[in-house]
């Protein structure tokens, strides 16, 4: 229970807004939590050389949490009562106790084998209460202030192990003289600095310095106060309560399959099952195709929706390729702080730029999904707007597309680097298919920044053409319950 709900604030797997934001001043590459007590932050070189501003954000956010905790002092009647941290801290377990209730009762199958060994290895755990081995690791009793109490006094800097690992440590570092920080010499040459035995890595131990320690463990009690940008996470909207099955109405049975009787050549009757195709769906809009398919084999409240918007637009030079795939991946970028309680909540999408147009697909509890695509279609309209704006106006954005373009082009470059039948294909395409642009085609779009840079606000223009021009909308509904919003669907999609 503790390790949940400790763990469902600060990281969790890139959770805003401690990553957001420390991640805007382009110093983490990605942040986990891997246990209760153990946090582990990728860093990029210019966080490197803040390491020590992250660290203190860290104990900032962790007192930020203890802060959800009613007082030593409360009495019982207040713990349960409608103060202004009670509540929070309640209404967070229970979300977590939700989600785990949901995920226990809806999961997939997996690989018989995975599953017999991870129960194998449960049992040592729950060898006094065997009967818990399905769901121990997700069952959340009622939540015990005093014992939540204790275990975060434990988050102590006095008890905290800080291990730095940096292959260009011994690269010189620029840093400010008047930093009195305890990380401030990085010179392997100093005599502090030891060999390791069998792979030669240098490394050295110190103790965290006191007045550091002092600091760490002062914010909130009033000596220090906690930068006002770091928030709690909101409540999470996107937890599914209608868990029902339209499948079982009389007006939505539906077959799976299809026979289909057929004479062979001795005049004998064949019958072969085919699967039922998807309806389509009868609707006034220009342009829209949508078609929807309802499951009655694995009776599961979900829905998965696949929409390809197609547009001429997006395929018709290197250029605008390069550029609605680099929007693609600031999108995608963004989107993490947007969506990730969708994700935590057992909602997901994908967005991704082809040839022919941008494929969205979104997957998860019925009652919800529609929510998660209003917030994806919101963000991709608002996101061009911003991105129009330029990089005066959007620095956090433009970083985002520099990163963006860094990326593109290391992978296009390794593109040459691939298996040899890929590279073999690939070549086969280029002699055999009508129009396909060679990949150097590509990076030299991305490297003549002399030239003609490629630009924020152009990739923003292009995105909007490909987007909101001349584009063909086809969706397929899996299992949607509720195909009465399919007009609001489509009122999304016209952005």
């Amino acid at each position: 229970c503790i390790y949940n709900y400790d763990s469902y604030f600060p990281f969790f797997d890139n959770i805003p807004p401690l990553f957001s934001f420390i991640a805007r001043k382009t110093v983490t590459l990605d942040v986990s939590d891997f246990s209760m007590f153990s946090i582990t932050v990728s860093l990029t070189p210019k966080g490197m050389n803040e390491r020590d501003k992250i660290i203190d954000l860290i104990f900032q956010y962790i007192s930020l949490i203890k802060q959800s905790l009613p007082s030593p002092a409360a009495s019982e009647e207040e713990k349960g009562g409608e103060n202004h941290h009670t509540p929070v801290l309640k209404e967070y377990h229970d979300e977590i106790r939700r989600i785990g209730q949901i995920n226990f009762d809806f999961s997939e199958n997996g690989d018989p084998t995975s599953f017999a060994s991870g129960m194998a290895r449960r049992l040592f755990k729950y060898e006094e209460n065997p009967q818990e081995i399905l769901i121990g690791p997700i069952l959340m009793e009622n939540l015990d202030f005093d014992i939540t109490q204790k275990l975060l006094e434990l988050l102590h800097p006095s008890n905290a192990l800080i291990t730095i690992t940096d292959p260009d440590a011994a690269a010189a570092i620029d840093v400010d003289s008047n930093d009195s920080s305890m990380y401030q010499d990085t010179d392997l040459m100093d005599s502090s600095w030891q060999q390791e035995k069998w792979y030669g890595a240098k490394y050295r131990q110190k103790e965290i310095d006191p007045q550091v320690m002092e600091k760490w463990a002062s914010y909130g009690s009033g000596k220090l106060s906690i930068d006002s940008r770091l928030k709690l996470p909101e409540l999470n909207k996107f937890i599914a309560t209608d868990f029902s099955l339209r499948c079982d109405d009389d007006d939505n049975r539906d077959t799976d399959s299809i026979t289909i009787t057929s004479t062979n050549g001795d005049d004998t009757n064949v019958a072969t099952t085919m699967p039922t195709p998807p309806k389509l769906l009868p609707q006034d809009l220009p342009g829209v195709r949508m078609h929807h398919k309802m499951d009655t084999t694995y009776r599961v409240p979900k829905t998965f929706i696949k929409i390809h918007l197609t547009s001429p637009n997006v395929y018709k030079s290197p250029r605008s390729m390069t550029l609605n795939r680099l929007y693609e991946k600031v999108l995608n970028d963004d989107l993490t702080s947007f969506v990730y309680d969708a994700r935590l909540a057992g909602c997901h999408y994908r967005v991704a730029c082809t040839p022919t147009g941008f494929r969205i697909s979104l997957s998860g509890y019925s009652e919800k999904l529609t929510d998660l695509l209003d917030v994806l279609t919101s963000r991709m309209l608002s996101l061009a707007e911003e991105m129009l704006e330029g990089p005066a106006a959007r620095p956090a954005l433009y970083q985002m597309f520099q990163k963006a373009q860094q990326n593109l082009l290391r992978q296009t470059k390794n593109i040459r680097l691939d298996k040899p039948y890929s590279t073999a294909v690939y070549n086969s395409r280029l002699l055999f298919e009508d129009k396909i642009w060679n990949i150097q085609r590509y990076i030299d779009e991305m490297e003549e920044d002399a030239y003609n840079p490629l630009t924020m606000e152009e990739c923003a223009k292009v995105a909007e053409e490909c987007l909101f021009g001349r584009v063909k909308v086809r969706l397929c509904v899996y299992d949607f319950n509720a195909i009465e919003k399919q007009d609001g669907i489509y009122s999304k999609l016209m952005f």
